[in-house]
C-alpha cells in the first residue's frame, strides 16, 4: 500500500491546462459559498480526476490530477461558485472554509467505499475545525450490527479498535483522528462514521439508504441548544438515545408543515438522536441553535450540507431566509425529471435549479445531488466556517434491511485515549500555494439555472 501527499498546483482559467485524462465513470458537484481548500483521498490506485468549473452553464476542464490509493492532495480554491468533478473511480473528497490559519469544520457523513453511509470500509481525511470551536467537534462511530471496528493511519498503522452491539455509538477521542491526515476504517458489521461540532448543520442520511427514509441516527450540533426539523410525511417522533430512550418530540410532518424542535438541551454537548418515523418517508435536518443569533430556526449553521435524492424518491430541503441562504440542485443524468414543489420539468446532465428561502420537496426519477449553504448571521472570517464531504449519484441508490432498534439506547459513550504518545503529536497540516482556481457568481445570477414550471 502506498502512501503520501500528493501536491497539485492549480492552473488559472485563462491556461486552460490539462493535468489528467481520463474517462469520466463517476461525477461529483458542489456550490461553494466561499473560498476554501479541497482535499482528495485515493480509495483506489491510478485514480484519474479532471476538475471542471461550472460558471457560464457549460462546464470547462480547468485541471486534473491522479491519486493511488490512501494518497492525499490538496488545492486551495481562491473563488465560490459551482464545480463539477469527474473521475474515474470513486474518491474520498471534501472542501471546507479556511482563512489564514484556521481551519473550519463542520456536520459531515462520510459515505463508505462500497457506496452508501452505511458500510464496513471508509478511508477518509477527518475534517478539522476552527481552534476556538475545537472542543465542540466530535468523532462519532455508530453502528447498526454488532461490530468490531479498527482504525488504521495512512501508513497502515493501527489506531484504534473496539466493539459496538447494534444501535450503540462511540465518541472517538480527538486525539485518535487528527484533522486532513489519511485514515482506513474497517469493521465486521455496517457502521456509520461522521464529524460533527457546534454551530453546523447538515442532512442526516438514512439508515435505509439516501437522505430520505423512516429512521435516522444524528446529534443535533449543540452550543447553546440543537436544532432539529424533520420534514416529509408521516407520524415522526425524536428519541433521546442512550441509555433508557427518550422522545422529546413527537407530531405529524406533511409538505411545508415540518416538526421542528429549538432548544434541545445541551449547551457545549452532544444530544445523540433516534429519529423514527411512521406511515410515510421523510428528511431530517440536525443544526445548532444559538442565543447568539436568535430563536429562529432560520439561524442554522454556518455549514455547507451536501446531500441528495435517490431516484424515484423525494428528499425535502430547508432553505433559511437570511442572506446568502441557497440550496443548489445538481443534474448529473440526461432527460432527468425532476418535481419541485409540484412544478415538473425535464433536464439534461448538468443543468441546476435554485431553491430560494422555504420548505421544498425535490422528487427525481434520477439521482440528483443537492449542496445548500447555511449562512447563519453571514460567512464571517472570523466565524466558524463550514466544511463538506462530496457525494456521488451512486451513494444515493444504495438500500439497506433496518433492524427494529432495541429497548435501550446505546449508551456506551467512549472516550478512547490514544494509544501512544506519539499518537497525542499535533500533526502538522501541509497545504499547498496554488494560483486561482476560479471565481465565479452567486447561483442566483446563473441565468443557465432554472426552475421547473408548475
Amino acid at each position: 500500500m502506498r502512501t503520501g501527499i500528493v501536491a497539485l498546483l492549480v492552473l488559472t482559467l485563462a491556461s486552460m491546462a490539462v493535468m489528467a485524462t481520463c474517462k469520466p465513470s463517476v461525477v461529483y458537484y458542489v456550490y461553494l459559498p466561499t473560498p476554501c481548500i479541497m482535499e482528495f483521498v485515493g480509495w483506489s490506485d491510478s485514480t484519474n480526476v479532471e476538475i471542471y468549473n461550472m460558471s457560464g452553464g457549460v462546464p470547462f476542464k480547468i485541471g486534473g490530477l491522479k491519486i493511488s490509493r490512501m494518497q492525499q492532495a490538496s488545492l486551495q480554491i481562491n473563488g465560490s461558485g459551482m464545480l463539477k468533478i469527474a473521475s474515474d473511480k470513486r474518491l474520498f473528497i471534501s472542501a471546507y472554509w479556511v482563512s489564514g490559519d484556521r481551519y473550519a469544520g463542520g456536520y459531515v457523513y462520510y459515505p463508505c467505499v462500497d457506496g452508501g453511509f452505511l458500510g464496513k470500509e471508509f478511508i477518509f481525511a477527518p475534517v478539522g475545525v476552527h481552534p476556538f470551536y475545537e472542543h465542540q467537534e466530535k468523532h462519532v462511530v455508530f453502528a447498526l450490527d454488532k461490530s468490531e471496528v479498527k482504525i488504521y493511519d495512512g501508513k497502515g498503522g493501527l489506531v484504534t479498535s473496539f466493539t459496538l452491539e447494534p444501535y450503540s455509538y462511540k465518541v472517538l477521542d480527538k486525539r485518535v483522528l487528527k484533522p486532513h491526515e489519511p485514515y482506513r476504517l474497517t469493521s465486521t458489521g455496517r457502521v456509520m462514521l461522521f464529524t460533527t461540532r457546534g454551530h453546523s448543520a447538515a442532512h442526516a442520511p438514512a439508515l435505509e439508504g439516501g437522505f430520505s427514509g423512516k429512521t435516522f441516527f444524528a446529534a443535533p450540533a449543540v452550543v447553546d441548544y440543537g436544532l432539529l426539523i424533520i420534514m416529509g410525511s408521516g407520524e415522526a417522533k425524536a428519541i433521546a438515545w442512550g441509555g433508557t430512550p427518550q422522545t422529546y418530540a413527537s407530531g405529524k410532518i406533511s409538505q411545508g408543515k415540518p416538526l421542528v424542535k429549538v432548544g434541545i438541551p445541551g449547551r457545549g454537548s452532544l444530544s445523540y438522536t433516534l429519529v423514527r418515523i411512521s406511515g410515510g418517508e421523510g428528511s431530517v435536518i440536525m443544526g445548532c441553535f444559538s442565543a447568539i443569533w436568535g430563536s429562529e430556526a432560520k439561524w442554522i449553521g454556518p455549514d455547507l450540507d451536501v446531500f441528495g435524492c435517490a431516484g424515484g424518491k423525494s428528499v425535502w430541503v430547508y432553505v433559511p431566509d437570511v442572506k446568502d441562504a441557497v440550496a443548489v440542485v445538481f443534474i448529473p443524468f440526461n432527460r432527468t425529471t425532476v418535481e419541485v414543489d409540484g412544478g415538473v420539468a425535464t433536464y439534461d446532465s448538468d443543468e441546476t435549479i435554485i431553491l430560494g428561502p422555504g420548505y421544498h420537496q425535490v422528487k427525481s426519477d434520477k439521482p440528483v445531488l443537492l449542496t445548500a449553504a447555511y449562512p447563519s448571521n453571514g460567512w464571517s472570517a472570523t466565524g466558524p466556517g463550514w466544511a463538506a464531504v462530496l457525494l456521488t449519484p451512486e451513494d444515493l441508490e444504495v438500500s439497506h434491511e433496518v433492524p427494529e432498534p432495541p429497548e435501550r439506547g446505546g449508551n456506551n459513550v467512549v472516550l478512547y485515549a490514544a494509544v501512544a504518545a506519539a499518537l497525542i503529536m499535533v500533526a502538522a497540516v501541509v497545504l499547498f500555494k496554488s494560483c486561482l482556481l476560479y471565481t465565479s457568481p452567486s447561483p442566483r445570477d446563473l441565468s443557465t439555472s432554472r426552475m421547473p414550471s408548475s
